[in-house]
């Protein structure tokens, strides 16, 4: 009654569900999850949105700040240094951060012959609701347009 939920979907082995309460908690449950990323998500206060890749969990803050549960060596964990953000999602090798003044924030890594265009979402301006996934980022603007990169760009 009280969740909000996001999936994230791995293998068939590394399934995690992650739960907002309405209070700010969070609560996340699965297969295989380390007991120390439980912990971290479980801590967490004052969010107001989530986002979940195959191993990993963003946790976005009252204050606009991110908090990274996942492996202590991946690069997404860059998100914990963002500011004003307004809206986060997650992919299986990287995040993506709306800031409260339009613009798109990044982090993690793909090898070059992965990226797909992704950076160029850095460029973009005006933007109010971003999305993303394998094949890209998708965002809309103020103005009502659709901008896209990755794959069928």
């Amino acid at each position: 009654r009280d969740l909000r939920m996001s999936r994230g979907l791995g293998d068939v082995y590394k399934r995690q569900v992650i739960g907002l309460r309405r209070d700010g908690t969070v609560r996340i449950a699965g297969q295989l999850l380390d007991e120390e990323v439980c912990r971290a998500v479980e801590g967490w206060r004052n969010v107001t949105a989530i986002a979940a890749a195959s191993d990993c969990s963003l946790g976005l803050h009252a204050d606009g700040t991110v908090s990274f549960a996942g492996r202590s060596g991946d690069t997404r964990r860059e998100v914990i240094f963002w500011q004003d953000v307004a809206a986060i999602a997650a992919d299986s090798s990287y995040a993506v951060g709306l800031t409260k003044d339009g613009r798109v924030l990044l982090a993690g890594s793909c090898a070059p012959f992965l990226d797909m265009g992704r950076a160029r979402a850095r460029e973009w301006t005006d933007v109010v609701a971003i999305a993303c996934g394998r094949s890209g980022i998708a965002a809309l603007t103020a103005a009502l347009t659709i901008r896209r990169t990755g794959i069928g760009e």
